[in-house]
């Protein structure tokens, strides 16, 4: 959704670039201007006072962007260009229509009337769309990404304000229609790019979540979000479940730069008086390649909401949390620091290298909540490489050390791993089959909650995959070899409805099966 609302600031973009690239009188109907802008026309008129006009089947063409519009007029006294009439810009996959585009440059304000945008598989229509100094504001807002005369789904905003600055968007006063018939209705609802929301991500769907997990028994769940402090995006999120009852908790993110963010959280329970905590996430991940200094700033502003091709090196996680649920244990973490790095390739035989490493105080509580506490410093790593056997055979070698030191006690693993994966163009499912000999297995863990799915024997495993439409899904299960036991049994599963995904998830450890539907 914020991807396809973002995409109305490249009109924005692309005419700034013309005020400050207009200097030269056109003499010709077809122009090249600084080897960067071409601009075709029926009639082009350059008068004296630096205003240009040019009517028919104007054409202009800027990095890879293309616009029609049947008149277009620069008044430089005014610091105004106006687009009238059969509006068109396309680039790529993307592509917006409008009877009229106007902008002044001197407010940094203008409009946009009656337009409609196509961004890979969503469809947004808006009837005014205000062009402010510190916000877009889009009124009278649908998006689908049905492809039907008349939508199985859309979703009907009063407003949708969008921040290009922080990159965030909410939507207003929202229904959700299933054919013509609203049979949904929620306040909010939030979207935010990768680079700015920090921790944890917003729902992708405004639809409520219900399952079963040991935790809550059954339960549903609901997430609204909101935008404060510049903006930044925070969340309201409650239910009910099982055991517990009722809960109602918030969170707020303020990003402190595009690579930093703090995180507050709180939650009240029936079942747990109080939850939260402050978390603080510093992201060194590699940038993409329209921030170089070539591109666009709106290239660089649209490249937060696509997926990052390039894999994160360090990711830094400093949390001070008061009562976290993890694997079925209530833990404190006061203060823990984590960092990740994943996926580094040293150019070396393509050996690939991810690390984990985690240092603080935990503190985990029984069912009679009695404590107990130690400082742990954790340090997982493992180093890979994958090899063709054949067009369809790939096997991946690897060596892999869990390491865990406790003021009680501490225990170490070591293990050489193996997964052998086939894969055909062919075929829907791409089955693998995994491995693990056991060379170090010393100590074990004072705490219940990270001895539970641990990896501390020789193990056989099979994974099966597959992302052909209309089904997505994943399943993997591990079995100890001396113990005897499975280690475990994870699913996830997504079913595609044309245009919205139904959602199945069911993991042993958890004890949790969870049923959700997100748009396609």
């Amino acid at each position: 959704m914020l991807k396809t609302i973002s995409k109305y600031l490249y009109v924005l973009l692309i005419i700034l670039i013309f005020i400050k690239l207009f200097s030269f009188p056109l003499l010709a109907k077809e122009k090249n201007i600084s080897d960067k802008i071409s601009l075709e026309a029926d009639n082009i008129e350059y008068v004296p006072t630096d205003n240009l006009f040019a009517s028919g089947n104007v054409k202009i063409q800027y990095k890879g962007y293309y616009i029609e519009s049947d008149y277009f007029q620069f008044i430089k006294e005014k610091r105004e260009l106006e687009f009238y009439n059969h509006f068109k810009l396309q680039k790529n996959d993307f592509f917006i229509t409008a009877d009229r585009v106007f902008y002044n440059i001197e407010s940094r304000t203008g409009s946009v009337d009656n337009a409609h945008a196509v961004i890979n598989k969503f469809i947004i229509n808006g009837k005014n769309i205000s062009l402010l100094s510190d916000k877009i504001e889009i009124t009278d807002a649908s998006l689908t990404t049905c492809t039907q005369n008349i939508p199985h789904y859309s979703i009907k905003s009063g407003s949708i304000q969008l921040f290009p600055q922080s990159g965030g968007a909410i939507a207003y006063n929202n229904w959700l229609y299933l054919g013509t018939t609203p049979v949904f209705y929620f306040p909010t609802f939030i979207f935010a790019s990768k680079i700015f929301t920090k921790g944890e991500d917003q729902s992708s769907s405004p639809i409520p979540e219900f399952g079963i997990n040991q935790l809550d028994g059954w339960f549903i769940k609901e997430n609204l979000g909101f935008f404060t402090f510049g903006p930044n995006p925070g969340s309201v999120n409650f239910g009910y479940t099982e055991k517990g009852h009722f809960f109602v908790g918030a969170a707020q993110n303020l990003a402190l730069s595009p690579y930093d963010a703090l995180q507050v959280k709180a939650q009240l329970s029936q079942l747990m008086p109080f939850k939260g905590g402050i978390y603080y996430y510093l992201d060194f991940s590699k940038r993409s390649n329209a921030e170089s200094n070539d591109s666009l700033f709106i290239d660089s502003f649209i490249s937060n909401f696509l997926p990052n091709t390039n894999a994160p090196i360090n990711n830094l996680t400093l949390k001070y949390a008061y009562r976290e649920f993890i694997n079925n244990y209530w833990l404190d973490s006061t203060p823990f620091l984590g960092i990740d790095v994943n996926n580094l390739d040293f150019n070396l035989e393509e050996l690939k290298l991810s690390t984990n490493f985690t240092m603080g105080y935990l503190a985990e509580y029984d069912n009679n909540y009695n404590k107990k506490s130690s400082i742990k410093v954790n340090l997982n790593s493992t180093l890979k490489r994958t090899f063709s056997l054949n067009n369809n055979f790939y096997l991946t070698p690897g060596i892999a050390y869990f390491g865990n030191f406790y003021t009680i006690r501490d225990w170490q693993r070591l293990f050489l791993n193996f997964e052998l994966a086939y894969t055909r163009p062919d075929w829907a499912l791409k089955p693998a089959i995994l491995g693990s000999i056991q060379l170090l297995n010393t100590g074990e863990s004072p705490f219940k909650f990270d001895s539970t799915n641990i990896q501390d024997d020789s193990e056989l495993g099979f994974k099966l995959a597959s992302n052909t439409e209309p089904y997505e899904f994943s399943l993997e299960t591990n079995y100890k070899i001396n113990k005897h036991v499975l280690r475990n049994l994870d699913f996830k599963g997504k079913i595609l409805m044309h245009c919205w995904k139904l959602i199945l998830g069911y993991n042993v450890v958890q004890g949790q099966f969870i049923v959700s539907a997100e748009l396609n």
